[in-house]
């Protein structure tokens, strides 16, 4: 560890440590997990059936996305700062997500009637049309839940909702199938049943963290509300440019190639489970120290998780195409390139959070907002150019591109805010691995 590091500072990395070790442990469990549900849910569905499943399930989270007004991390802010009570926010909490819901539910309907979303299969949406609606409001409750479980420290429930989130659907989906045959709608019932369970789940655990009785103070509504729209463009932003091209490749190309797409992102998604664990920590963490404690911090613990992607981002380009044949079929051998082009966009993700943070903590949303809409409008400008000469290759590529420019943007102002060089941030040193075994060891050990 470095000298000049303050004593907070220490104390946070050791917290880190300990929150991500176990979190670290979870991610493992639920890896496995998710490999296993993506393995059940793609041979059963086949290319076709994995596609419309993917633009069914992306729907909700992309209108949760467009309005949920950044109150979730309004909520954080407020409880990490110790600007509000828990009670005071969850009650606001459950007003918001009332009133939000009913609204996002109708820009849903919007959506789903708009004729060309899925090329050559219109009917199939309209079969599904009321399940996903009536999903809306519970995936607003479960991202307001954990936002709110993730402020009070929390993590463990976090992850362990995340491993539900994960594994019921494998074991309804099976039920479903056994009774019905039909496997679509088998996926799809088993997915709205899990997104019921973990949302009002995630809410009740809240509430039985001194969160009782409710109440609800428009004062805080306000304060949370105006640090969280701040934010909100960003949020927005960053999910759209995460799952618009599902969206393109949809109306362009069809379910067939959507199913391919699919399961790319799908691996790429599992791969960032490994940075989440550190991810999901950092944020209530980070938020809470002061300025020297935080540029003492975070480019030791982003320069950790880098080094860590690089190495697993690596060793997936290698092991990639063979393990798509084993897990998914040879059908399914369109899914590495796509998988490729992908993997330096998700080396950049994976400490795009970490830089996000710290923008928040030096009051910077409105910049991070800024950087996520420039990020967008080069998403969708290289998604309508590209999809249509290169396929779902192009959308890969229209993802990397985004992603690595919003990741340089921010890492540019966090190296002229902190005053480090970039190789502080980025390279990792001797120091660091020996101070990360530390670090875990002592978080195992204070677990136990």
């Amino acid at each position: 560890m470095d000298k000049d590091r303050g004593s907070g500072a220490e104390g946070a990395l050791k917290n880190l440590s300990r929150f991500s070790a176990v979190t670290f442990a979870t991610t493992v469990l639920r890896l496995g997990i998710r490999v296993l549900s993506n393995v059940v849910f793609t041979r059963l569905l086949g290319p076709s059936g994995r596609g419309a499943y993917g633009l069914l399930t992306t729907i909700p989270g992309l209108v949760v996305s467009l309005g949920n007004m950044g109150f979730g991390l309004g909520n954080v802010f407020l409880i990490a700062k110790r600007k509000c009570d828990l009670r005071a926010v969850t009650g606001n909490t459950l007003v918001v997500t009332s009133i939000l819901g009913t609204v996002l539910t109708l820009a849903g309907y919007l959506l789903l009637s708009y004729g060309d979303i899925l090329k050559g299969d219109t009917e199939l949406i309209h079969q599904f049309t009321f399940l996903v609606l009536c999903a809306i409001p519970f995936v607003l409750l479960y991202e307001f839940g954990s936002d709110l479980l993730i402020a009070t420290k929390q993590i463990n429930y976090v992850n362990f909702l995340g491993l539900i989130f994960s594994g019921l659907p494998v074991i309804l989906i099976i039920i479903f199938w056994f009774y019905t045959g039909e496997a679509l709608n088998s996926a799809m019932y088993a997915w709205a049943l899990t997104v019921l369970v973990v949302s009002v789940w995630s809410i009740l655990k809240v509430m039985k963290h001194d969160a009782l009785p409710l109440k609800v103070s428009l004062k805080h509504l306000k304060e949370g509300l105006s640090f969280g729209s701040r934010g909100y463009i960003s949020i927005f932003a960053n999910a759209m440019v995460r799952r618009i091209d599902f969206i393109f490749i949809s109306s362009m190309l069809g379910a067939k190639d959507l199913g391919y797409y699919a399961i790319s992102v799908s691996i790429a998604e599992i791969l960032l489970s490994v940075p989440d664990a550190v991810n999901l920590p950092f944020l209530p963490l980070h938020l809470g120290l002061n300025r020297k404690d935080a540029e003492d911090t975070a480019p030791v613990v982003i320069r950790h998780v880098l080094f860590i992607m690089i190495l697993i981002c690596l060793f997936t380009a290698i092991i990639g195409r063979y393990a798509i044949w084993i897990l998914f079929g040879k059908d399914f051998s369109a899914a590495y390139m796509p998988l490729l082009w992908l993997l330096p966009g998700i080396l950049s993700l994976s400490i795009f959070d970490l830089l996000k943070v710290d923008m928040y903590r030096n009051n910077l949303p409105g910049f991070v907002s800024m950087v996520s809409v420039l990020t967008l409008i080069c998403n969708l400008i290289l998604n309508y150019i590209l999809i249509p000469i290169y396929g779902i290759s192009g959308a890969a590529i229209s993802s990397t591109v985004s992603y690595s420019l919003s990741t340089c943007i921010l890492l540019c102002n966090f190296t002229r805010i902190a005053k480090v060089p970039y190789r502080d941030v980025l390279v990792i040193k001797i120091s660091d691995l020996m101070l990360l075994w530390s670090q875990f060891r002592y978080g195992i050990k204070k677990d136990k």
